[in-house]
């Protein structure tokens, strides 16, 4: 494999570092957002152009041999970048959930979420699994390029960080229809005048509510 197909490497390795790093290291709620602008997108986007350059590369310099013989000249490179875009759109749903843009828009700390600290780890390892499979077709000896062995690997990978993919839209899903509602519960709630004191005043006894109020229980007082 032609080693000119580094330097894109090298390139997608030091933007995906730097994505990766905003999207595990958050300081703050918001942090990615508001202090980061769109530096975090930008270097997730910057790493995948980047390796699908490398992978483009590897299916013109026979890198995609152990594919069937049919498949080749045009065909090939369709299939490979379909496989590659399929890749990428795999990663935008944990990449989104993992970035919570909507919960730091409202001001919604969801830092300690299991299920957005879960897609911040498979938005990571998508990343390290495609990149460490071109990397091995670029530097790996012709003689172990086709090896079974790392490709199924990486299927295996992609296929469980898929069905992890699955479960974590599910529960954030799930999740965010319940905040929605509770959410939606609270703003009808303050926006019914009265609604608190209504509420704590149910809530007391009739006791409670003569010893708070002796003015205007009091007969002799109402007398005078």
């Amino acid at each position: 494999m032609r080693l000119d197909l580094n330097l894109p490497l090298f390139a997608a390795a030091y933007a995906g570092t730097r994505s990766m790093n905003l999207l595990l290291w958050q300081e703050a709620p918001g942090w990615p957002q508001v202090s980061l602008g769109l530096d975090l997108p930008i270097w997730a986007a910057l790493f995948w152009l980047l390796l699908g350059v490398a992978v483009l590369g590897c299916a013109v310099f026979a890198g995609f041999d152990w594919l069937p013989a049919s498949l080749r000249g045009f065909r090939l490179h369709a299939v490979v970048l379909a496989g590659y875009v399929a890749v990428v759109l795999l990663f935008i749903t944990p990449f989104n959930i993992a970035t919570a843009g909507d919960a730091w828009a409202a001001g919604i700390d969801v830092s300690l979420s299991a299920t957005v600290w879960a897609a911040r780890v498979v938005a990571c390892g998508l990343p390290l699994v495609a990149f460490g499979y071109i990397a091995w077709l670029v530097n790996a000896p012709v003689a172990l390029r086709d090896a079974a062995a790392p490709r199924y690997v990486t299927f295996v990978a992609v296929a469980a960080l898929g069905l992890a993919v699955a479960g974590i839209g599910v529960i954030f899903f799930v999740e965010d229809v319940a905040h929605r509602n509770q959410v939606a519960a609270n703003h009808r709630q303050l926006a019914e005048p009265g609604a608190e004191v209504r509420q704590a005043l149910a809530r007391q006894s009739y006791q409670q509510r003569r010893q708070a109020y002796p003015a205007f229980t009091s007969t002799a007082q109402l007398a005078q």
